[in-house]
């Protein structure tokens, strides 16, 4: 059931590199429910901490940013002729 899903516990399994968005004037998801899972990850991650509320605060400035992160963590990626721009 996904009341039985612990984000935190499942932090441990995870393997492969994260990135976490989170906005500062979440009024769903209080700040504290990303900084225990950051914590709880072994995996290479980030914590993006972004200007704005829950979704709606993903903006280009933020995508740019994302583009970036991903880029270093997956530099081949930004190499494809594919790769949309």
């Amino acid at each position: 059931m996904v009341g039985d899903a612990s984000p935190v516990r499942a932090a441990a399994r995870i393997q492969v590199p994260v990135l976490l968005i989170h906005g500062e004037q979440d009024p769903e998801t209080p700040m504290s429910h990303s900084e225990t899972v950051n914590a709880a990850l072994v995996a290479d991650k980030v914590l993006l901490i972004v200007k704005g509320g829950h979704c709606p605060s993903l903006d280009q400035t933020t995508w740019a940013t994302v583009d970036s992160i991903l880029d270093r963590v997956y530099p081949r990626a930004a190499s494809e002729p594919n790769r949309p721009q």
